[in-house]
């Protein structure tokens, strides 16, 4: 498991167990593969008697699905959207690591083989 904090061209911070898919013949790296990836959002507030110069923040981490409308937790992207990847701080971790929390309970309880399927129908008119 490598669990990284992806930068991405559109702004985004995402955190993922992280790999990478590479031609067998050149070793040219094709795609990286994002699995149950999460977009980091920090919500901040200003330390009240802080000075202006020496700004001092509070905040806290929110995790959100960074592709809420699909069920594949594996996704590939491309290389040249990536700007940076580092190692995450500690309470990303623990952000990470509980957001993933239930769905381990669930397949401890049901088994790997857990579905899900949509609750919404398509209907033409």
């Amino acid at each position: 498991m490598a669990i990284k904090v992806v930068r991405l061209r559109s702004g985004e911070d995402v955190v993922t167990d992280l790999s990478d898919i590479r031609d067998k013949e050149t070793g040219v790296r094709q795609a990286f593969v994002f699995n149950k990836p999460f977009r980091i959002t920090i919500e901040k507030e200003i330390i009240e008697g802080t000075e202006e110069r020496n700004q001092q923040y509070t905040g806290r981490i929110y995790l959100e699905q960074w592709q809420p409308l699909t069920h594949d937790q594996d996704i590939a992207i491309m290389p040249d959207w990536v700007i940076s990847i580092s190692s995450p701080i500690m309470s990303v971790l623990e952000a990470y690591g509980q957001t993933l929390k239930p769905e381990e309970e669930a397949k401890a309880t049901f088994g790997n083989d857990v579905s899900t399927v949509a609750n919404v129908e398509v209907v033409e008119d």
